[in-house]
This record gives structure tokens, sequence and C-alpha cells, in this order.
């Protein structure tokens, strides 16, 4: 087996020491500019608390619940699913550059399937 490459579970992923999450309401969006919204964010979570992707119980359906609320700076957005004439775009922030093209396909993935 190879090693790991790139992780997202539940819409988090940890990279170069931070975490992020795709999907994410930004810490400057009201509820209803986010919600009304066809884009979807991409946050970086300063204050979220586990230092390691592998700590968080994904089982635990409070946390769970907990996790979505968790709210960031957008560095990223995506839109659009590929199967509209305007086709599915992602913008980063030049900190998730190196790891565009996963983030990218991921969210294609994501937003395609539902």
């Amino acid at each position: 087996m190879g090693d790991e490459i790139f992780v997202i579970h539940d819409q988090l992923f940890k990279h170069n020491g931070k975490f992020y999450m795709l999907a994410s309401h930004p810490e400057d969006k009201s509820w209803n500019e986010y919600v009304n919204s066809s884009i979807r964010y991409i946050c970086r979570l300063d204050d979220f608390p586990y230092l390691e992707l592998s700590e968080v119980d994904y089982h635990h359906y409070t946390l769970r619940d907990k996790i979505k609320r968790f709210r960031g700076k957008a560095v990223g957005e995506a839109s659009g699913l590929g199967i509209e004439e305007r086709g599915h775009r992602v913008r980063l922030d030049s900190e998730l550059e190196d790891v565009g093209l996963f983030i990218a396909v991921i969210s294609y993935l994501l937003y395609a399937s539902g």
C-alpha cells in the first residue's frame, strides 16, 4: 500500500498543519447570505479543537453536528456542478494552491453526487 496523499473526511481536511472544511459557512457571511448562495466556501478553521484529523470521532452524533457549525475564514470557493453550461469552478487562495487539483476533483464529486 502507498502513503496517503490527501484525505478529506466529512468535508474536513488538514493541510500544512491547518484544518479546512469544504462547504463551510464563512465567519463573515450571514446565514441567509450563505444558504441562498450557489457558492460553497472552503474555510480555514483556525480554532478547530483537534490536532489531527484521526482524532475526530465521526461516529459521535453530537460531534458531527458540532463540526458542521464551525465557521472560519473563507480561503476558497466552489460553484457549479460541471453539468451546467458554465461548469464547475473552484477558486483557491495561495495557501491551498498545491492541493488545488485534489480539491477541485473532490468538490466536483461531492456536489455532483448530491
